[in-house]
This record gives C-alpha cells, sequence and structure tokens, in this order.
C-alpha cells in the first residue's frame, strides 16, 4: 500500500556537475515525489528531480526504480545499500 512517506534504498550513488547528487533508488514503499525531505546523517536533503530513462516523473510508486536528484547533502553523506525515508 502506498502512504504519504516514502522509503527507497540506494543502489548507486553519483555526484554529476552542475546538477549535484543523484542517487539510483529504488523504491521499496510509498510514493516519491519533488519537495518531500530526509534527513541524511543530520542534514536536510530534499528531492529535486525524479527520472526513469531520461524522462522527469511527478512521482515513482512501490516497486519502481529511478534516479533520484537530490539538494542539501555531499557525496560522502550517502552510501549505496542504504535505507532512507522521505516525508
Amino acid at each position: 500500500m502506498d502512504t504519504e512517506n516514502a522509503v527507497v534504498e540506494v543502489g548507486e550513488v553519483y555526484n554529476i556537475k552542475g546538477i549535484g547528487i543523484v542517487i539510483g533508488a529504488k523504491i521499496i514503499n510509498g510514493v516519491l515525489k519533488p519537495s518531500m525531505k530526509a534527513s541524511i546523517n543530520g542534514k536536510n536533503a530534499i528531492v529535486r528531480i525524479i527520472e526513469d530513462r531520461g524522462l522527469k516523473l511527478l512521482q515513482a510508486r512501490t516497486g519502481e526504480n529511478v534516479a533520484v536528484n537530490l539538494y542539501g547533502i555531499e557525496r560522502q553523506d550517502i552510501q549505496k545499500g542504504s535505507q532512507i525515508e522521505f516525508t
């Protein structure tokens, strides 16, 4: 069942020049939308953009694999295999 929160599992982490931190993630539970927030290592991360194979999405649902552009964190703040809850 989809909820107001979203839990994602980080598959890959990239620092793309001019864009910032992008994670390859699988949505474990819920619906992920732009502007959702999470606390990662004490820093506030905000979802900027969600993409699937180059197409911008308004949301991503449970089971989908997407690329997520995050604002407010650095590459070293997030690790492959981490699970993150966004609200």
